[in-house]
């Protein structure tokens, strides 16, 4: 058996058999094989928890579960578990508790002087807030058998452990560790507000799509603090460097790499912080990419309706690692710091939304994978009510919330539809005063991510722009406190329906005329007809003098696409605007 490190003692006493200092359970497992002689493990790769102890009591506010790592790098941390039934989590044949913990505790970084505990809470129920992984990767073992017994033998993330001698107990009192109270970290999933990614504009000036770039540099401390100030509670891209910055913030971070420039992101011990939800941050524009391919087709050689089957074929392999889109998996990115995953633990993904800038292809892509669907928010106005007008010859007012009611129909129609989320994400081509809007009114119809975009010249909203409407979200959030999303979501009573392989494009960025249905020459607005001799122009023209009819009636409404989920979407009124196209013609 190795020697415990001798950094432990701050944290674990030793105790003969028998002697468990009033505590219902206690024990010590050490890895099997694990080398038992210098400073170093030499058959243990990194990132191996080499030793394991566990305390199973009864307190004041129910069971009270401690289970303290030792890693094979040295270092080691500990979590800690309050409430009834948390011993479930170690009894073999009892199932995981349904109801979260009353707490949840990590201390991390017992072996330096910067130790601190964690105590997470859920914002919506004030009880804890779990790790992702905790029950569907069994981060403890399950090593009390029915008789309340100490297992001989246990397996944990795949590797081999047996009960060591003596036992080995959990000191509460000892280390400087305690002399710091838990610090409460409240995380709220309801809104995300966040950033594409983990670098800033340097200077302010604003830069322009046919001029040079910004320049760009990561985080930094002060950043993120600012930015956590401003209302910030999900930070993409995270360096090793920068995760220790962010897992003390009450926010929700993605890891980029495990290991750069010799800094290492502690593992497994992240796998234990509830902010981490995984390695990817959103899927990459399946519509857009999916135009590159058909953008140039020759009328005829495609249907709407294949068009429509190959963006949900496509959506639902970029869910299973196939095609561009998808970024690298957890266990790639483990496997590059020279870290194994754990069994079970590729399979697990926290939220995974869809980025897109094609916002009307929402409901073919929410269909089949994907928990949101998040638009690329460039919002210009006049531009777009007015293209809209003079194309379709309608009348739809010439103000920002009737743009902003357009886009959001789409986006909100698709979730219902769906059964999931929706948001927005601010590019730098929107005006400050509409961007704000687009926020507000975003979170007012039950949008759950409110992020920026932050590159590429004029697409990138600069940082300090940034954080200005973070601040104007966050108090128009504290002082608007919002009903469910799912019922806000389910806000509108009528919905404008589009036949199955339709879109309603409209090209906010280059300024061109409306763009043809996917985009593609294939199916052109000027003289493309489906098979029954309706133009496209007229289903799309139906469906603009529909939406200008509701919203100057202001009725709520939602546009979505024919397809069976829609029976059971619950909404009032249906208007199919196949009949009012056939009509016209």
């Amino acid at each position: 058996m190795r020697p415990r490190s001798p950094h432990l003692a701050a944290i674990l006493t030793v105790a003969t058999a028998g002697a468990a200092r009033g505590a219902d359970f206690e024990a010590r497992y050490d890895r099997i094989g694990t080398a038992a002689a210098s400073s170093q493990p030499a058959d243990v790769s990194p990132g191996v928890v080499t030793s394991i102890v566990l305390r199973l009591r009864t307190g004041a506010e129910g069971e009270e579960l401690t289970v303290a790592f030792e890693c094979s790098d040295w270092s080691a941390f500990r979590v800690r578990l309050i409430g009834d039934g948390v011993g479930d989590y170690v009894r073999i044949r009892s199932p995981a508790p349904r109801t979260p913990p009353l707490r949840y505790l990590l201390t991390h970084g017992l072996h330096t002087d910067g130790a601190d505990t964690l105590d997470f809470v859920d914002a919506r129920t004030d009880r804890a807030r779990m790790p992702v992984y905790f029950d569907r990767a069994s981060l403890v073992p399950k090593c009390i058998d029915p008789g309340g017994k100490a297992l001989e033998r246990i397996t944990f993330l795949g590797e081999p452990y047996e009960l060591g001698l003596p036992l080995v107990v959990i000191d509460d009192s000892a280390g400087k560790t305690r002399a710091v109270p838990p610090r409460r970290l409240v995380l709220d999933d309801d809104v995300l507000i966040g950033a594409s990614r983990n670098v800033r504009n340097r200077r302010h000036r604003r830069r322009y799509h046919f001029g040079p770039d910004y320049e760009y540099v990561p985080f930094s401390e002060d950043d993120y603090r600012r930015m956590a100030e401003a209302g910030f509670n999900y930070f993409t891209r995270v360096s090793p460097e920068q995760y220790e910055w962010v897992l003390r913030l009450p926010a929700f971070f993605v890891i980029d790499d495990f290991e750069e420039d010799g800094v290492r992101v502690p593992f497994p011990e992240v796998l234990y912080h509830p902010g981490f939800p995984g390695a990817e941050d959103f899927v990459d524009e399946p519509a857009y990419l999916m135009n590159e391919t058909f953008a140039d087709a020759k009328p005829g050689r495609f249907t709407l309706d294949y068009m429509a089957k190959h963006l949900e074929q496509r959506v639902a392999t970029l869910f299973t690692r196939g095609g561009r889109g998808r970024g690298h998996s957890l266990a790639k990115r483990l496997e590059w710091a020279g870290l194994a995953a754990p069994p079970g633990v590729e399979t697990i993904t926290g939220n995974l939304p869809i980025w897109e800038e094609h916002f009307s292809t929402a409901c073919y892509q929410l269909r089949t994978a994907g928990n949101a669907f998040i638009h690329e928010g460039r919002y210009d106005f006049p531009y777009v009510p007015a293209i809209l007008n003079e194309f379709y010859r309608t009348d739809i007012p010439r103000t920002p919330e009737a743009m902003l009611t357009i886009y959001y129909a789409f986006l909100r129609g698709a979730a219902r539809v769906a059964g999931k989320d929706w948001g927005t994400s601010i590019y730098g081509q929107a005006d400050p005063a509409h961007a704000r809007l687009a926020l507000r009114t975003a979170y007012d119809r039950g949008a759950r991510y409110l992020w920026f975009w932050s590159s590429d010249k004029s697409h990138h909203l600069p940082f300090e722009e940034q954080l200005d409407l973070a601040r104007g979200l966050r108090d128009y959030v504290e002082k608007h406190p919002r009903p469910p999303r799912a019922d806000l979501i389910r806000g509108a009573e009528v919905a404008v329906v589009l036949p199955y392989g339709f879109t309603f494009p409209i090209d906010d960025w280059n300024k061109r005329r409306i763009p043809d249905v996917w985009r593609s020459t294939a199916f052109p607005l000027d003289g493309g007809r489906l098979p029954s001799g309706v133009s496209y122009y007229a289903v799309l023209q139906a469906a603009a003098r529909r939406m200008e009819d509701l919203i100057r009636a202001g009725r709520e409404f939602d546009v979505v696409i024919d397809v069976p989920e829609l029976k059971d979407a619950g909404y009032a009124d249906l208007i199919p605007v196949i009949t009012d196209a056939e009509a016209s013609q």
